[in-house]
């Protein structure tokens, strides 16, 4: 999956990951729920201080965010704090949110989280960085395999 910010122009995304950053790390060790609280709270002040700053997508972003279960905005600002921009779900463990892929569901069907397809493969590296080793070694070998079978099959051949 992929965290969809699209909506959002760049300068807005930095600033509001710089934002969280400096929420996270003023929180170490205290309750990750205050994650979420925190980006509410930001949520709410440019809302309330700057509301000249605020697009529709932008407006339509909020609405939607503030619809979601509080698992499911809990693990928005998770993966938004995490390097991505694809994460496994099977990766996704955190005690605030005992059923992930249930609040990764829900984000999809809120058009906040972009699930894998094979259509979706064009980023291959960002892809490759969410296999593990042995993933990569069965790949290796099955393709390794594929690649020298055709040269076998020729020695076979009576001359």
């Amino acid at each position: 999956m992929q965290l969809d910010v699209s909506g959002l122009e760049e300068h807005k995304v930095e600033a509001l990951q710089k934002a969280l950053a400096r929420c996270a790390a003023g929180r170490a060790g205290s309750n990750s729920c205050r994650l979420r609280d925190n980006f509410c709270e930001l949520l709410k002040s440019v809302w309330e201080t700057d509301p000249l700053l605020v697009d529709k997508e932008e407006a339509d972003f909020r609405r939607r965010y503030e619809r979601l279960s509080f698992e499911a905005q809990v693990l928005l600002v998770r993966l938004f704090m995490r390097k991505g921009p694809w994460f496994r779900v099977q990766q996704l463990a955190y005690a605030e949110i005992p059923r992930p892929p249930q609040a990764v569901l829900e984000l999809a069907e809120a058009g906040m989280l972009q699930q894998w397809t094979p259509d979706a493969a064009d980023d291959v590296d960002a892809l490759a960085g969410l296999a593990v080793v042995p993933e990569l070694q069965a790949l290796h070998d099955k393709l390794y395999a594929q690649r020298f079978v055709p040269f076998k099959a020729a020695q076979a051949l009576p001359h």
